[in-house]
Formats: C-alpha cells, structure tokens, sequence
C-alpha cells in the first residue's frame, strides 16, 4: 500500500534588513530543528495544528533569485504556553544560497516548471516579484504536482551539494549583526515561548520587530 506523500508549504522568509544594525536573521533554527520561537508565526501558519505533518520548504529570496534553503521533514507543532513552535528530526543545516533550489529568478529560470506556470498570470512586474505575491502570507499547502517538483529537486540538489556550515551560508548576504551564539539564542527564545522569561520589548537578534507573518 503506498502511503500519501506529506503535504509541502512553502515559508517566504525575509531578506536581511542591513538598514538595522542589529539585525539577525535568526530564525529558522536550523541546528535545533525549530521553527517560529520568535511568535511572529502564531496567527497564522502556526496557528492551531493545521500545519502539523507537513513539510516546510523555507524561500529565501535574494535580489534576483528566490531560492529554496531548506525543505523539513514532517513537523510537528508545539504549543510551548506563550508560543507555538514548528519542530522536527533530525536537525539538519540548510543549503548554501547560492547552492538552493531555483524556485524563480527575474529570468524566469526555475527547478520548479510547474510553479513558474502558477506564477505567469499574476500581475507583477518580475518573477520573484510575482512569487513573493503569492507566497508572502500564503499557509496552504502547494498543490501535489508543484509539491512532488519541490520535493525533487531538493533531493537531486542534497545529493550533490555540500551543506551550510552557518546559518547566515543560507541568505543572499550576511546580515548586519551574524548571531554567533545560536545555543543561547535558541533556549532564550525557547524559556520566552514556556512563559519562563518574559519577552523583552527589543530582543538582541531582532530589535525591531517585523509585521506580523514578516519577521522569518
């Protein structure tokens, strides 16, 4: 009996802010296999267990390119008290940015040919503008054939690439301030989401908090 592939959404995460000094860029959470500590997630993609056991595909867009970093394997979804957090196993590193899976660039280039065809009647002036559109706030996840693409291509690009050493391999450009100390930042984060500390009005990796849905 064949089992049913896990459903696949795509996350549009953001590109570092260098007009913010202390900026990070911190989450995803790569090395802990943890997604949305920050909160910034919990109206609407963490919100309820709608996205449990789905896999998240995480789009890092770059000046010219939307790439995919990283696809997870199935999560799971936890609500912490104060936060809901997306976690799974095992903790992996995500993909160079340069090394991503092309999911769009302004040439209309992709791994991805059923996406770019999803994307062509939107009204957009570039592709990844086109893309970010559509995927900015988008918690659905993909239809199967586009799933099975992205799922494709991840699994022919890990097979043939050498992964990310630190996080920050994974954006277009090292951001303003490269959080050096993910450990820590990661159980601080994880005691706010248990309610064990209280959230700080400005936290070290993001001092200026994003729109809500924004802030990955």
């Amino acid at each position: 009996m064949t089992s049913t592939p896990a459903p696949v959404i795509l996350v549009h995460l953001r590109r570092p802010d260098r007009s913010k000094p202390n900026e990070s860029r911190t989450d995803p959470m790569y090395e802990f296999g943890c997604f949305g500590l920050t909160g910034c997630h919990n109206d609407n993609l963490l919100n309820g267990m709608a996205a449990k056991g789905a896999r998240l595909g995480f789009i890092q867009p770059g000046p010219k390119a939307m790439r995919l970093a990283f696809l997870t394997p199935p999560i799971d979804v936890v609500n912490h008290g104060k936060r809901t957090a997306a976690h799974w196993s095992p903790p992996e590193m995500p993909l160079r940015y340069k090394d991503g899976v092309m999911l769009i660039d302004n040439d209309g280039n992709t791994d991805v040919p059923s996406l770019k065809a999803f994307l062509d009647g939107v009204q957009r002036p570039t592709w990844i503008s086109r893309l970010s559109s559509n995927f900015r706030s988008r918690t659905e996840p993909l239809p199967q054939q586009m799933a099975d693409e992205v799922v494709s291509a991840w699994e022919t690009k890990i097979a043939g690439v050498e992964r990310a050493t630190k996080y920050w391999e994974a954006l277009p450009y090292m951001p303003p301030k490269p959080d050096t100390d993910r450990k820590a930042t990661y159980e601080r984060n994880l005691a706010i989401a248990r309610g064990d500390t209280p959230a700080p009005d400005q936290t070290p990796s993001d001092p200026q908090p994003a729109p809500r849905g924004r802030c990955s």
